[in-house]
Parts: C-alpha cells; structure tokens; sequence
C-alpha cells in the first residue's frame, strides 16, 4: 500500500504542477495513531506527509487530554521529531 499511496501523490503533484500550480504548497494529510513512533512519523514526512491527525483512545475527558499532550509533546516543534504537524480529530 504505500507504493499505491507514492503513485498517488506523485499524480497529485504532477497534475497541480500540470494546471500551473506549485506542488509544493500542497498539503498532505494522513490519520495516525495517537501511540505512533518517532519513526513512524518521521517515516510519513519522508512520504511527504505535511499533517498527521490522531485521536485520543480514552472516553474520559482527562485521559484524552493527558493522552494528547502526552503526544503533542513528543512532536512539539523544537522537540525530538521533526516531521509533519500533528493534529486531534
């Protein structure tokens, strides 16, 4: 699947560049876990991936927000991964 999902992008940016548009402010957006690894995002980045979205796993309200800062934490700008932004759904 992620050849399948290079082919794709690699079309999408074909295609904006083709219609006079710069592919490089196209955004790229995939959902992840909220448990994913510094790898697995720095993997995505690398894939060109510019924005992961992840949910809390948690039903109570201050286990999600401890699950999602716990998280954010981990790939705060100026932290330990660098690589595309994060986001809770």
């Amino acid at each position: 699947m992620p050849d399948e999902r290079a082919a794709r992008w690699a079309l999408v940016r074909v295609t904006a560049e083709a219609a006079g548009r710069d592919p490089g402010v196209l955004e790229y957006t995939r959902w992840g876990s909220i448990e994913m690894s510094v790898e697995q995002v720095e993997r995505y980045a690398a894939e060109g991936v510019t924005r992961v979205v992840v949910s809390a796993t948690s039903a109570d309200p201050a286990e999600q927000r401890d699950q999602l800062s716990a998280f954010a934490e981990r790939f705060a700008p100026g932290g330990r991964a660098s690589g595309p932004r994060v986001s809770s759904a």
